[in-house]
């Protein structure tokens, strides 16, 4: 039998996977209320950071509050600067970018994130 965090986890995961968008925890929060009424924010956030710290979710900061998405294929962002979509941009530059990076620092890349940002086509 499933114990109540693992339904909860579930949920949260669920409501990642089918959007997407790159949802906030308040939308995460309002998707899984509507399955558990019960359920807190600070759950939601609880529940999160223990997500992310397993690799399920990944955690963009953009802006100021973070945004989640299911860990997957590497890919960068677009972010527009006026109404803040945010959408995958599929590049295949990860392991020159970070070559270059190593040695222009001597640092060891272990993952880096890519933003780009400037308006949408409805923003423009």
């Amino acid at each position: 039998m499933m114990t109540r965090e693992s339904k909860q986890k579930i949920a949260i995961l669920n409501a990642i996977r089918h959007t997407s968008s790159h949802p906030d925890a308040g939308w995460i929060y309002e998707q899984v209320r509507q399955e558990m009424p019960r359920i807190s924010l600070g759950t939601i956030y609880r529940n999160l950071n223990v997500l992310e710290r397993d690799g399920e979710i990944r955690r963009l900061e953009i802006g100021m509050q973070g945004r989640y998405e299911v860990n997957g294929d590497k890919h960068c962002h677009f972010r527009c600067e006026r109404c803040g979509a945010i959408v995958d941009v599929h590049l295949s530059a990860d392991s020159e970018l970070d070559g270059k990076v190593s040695k222009d620092t001597g640092f060891s890349v272990r993952r880096h994130y890519l933003e780009f940002a400037g308006y949408c086509q409805g923003c423009e």
